[in-house]
């Protein structure tokens, strides 16, 4: 994702361990109100999805961040 959508993990950075689930929060902001459709993760591998509470669509306001919880987990720890 890109503008003008922006994506952010809540709290104090840690590291995820592989095999261990990683639960969060993901804060979604936009520059303009929008949907967005089929919100998901998809580096599959490095980050298999367990579970995200989003919608097949999901409405989101400028004036309001949007708030989503997520589990994942990992098989090889991520390299950036």
């Amino acid at each position: 994702m890109g503008p003008p959508v922006h994506v952010s993990i809540l709290g104090e950075p840690r590291a995820a361990e592989p095999g261990v689930p990683f639960k969060g929060q993901l804060q979604i902001t936009t520059d303009q109100p929008l949907l967005l459709s089929d919100l998901m993760f998809t580096e599959q591998g490095a980050w298999d999805q367990i579970s995200l509470a989003a919608g097949p669509q999901m409405s989101v306001d400028k004036a309001r961040p949007t708030v989503v919880d997520f589990e994942v987990v990992t098989t090889s720890p991520p390299s950036y």
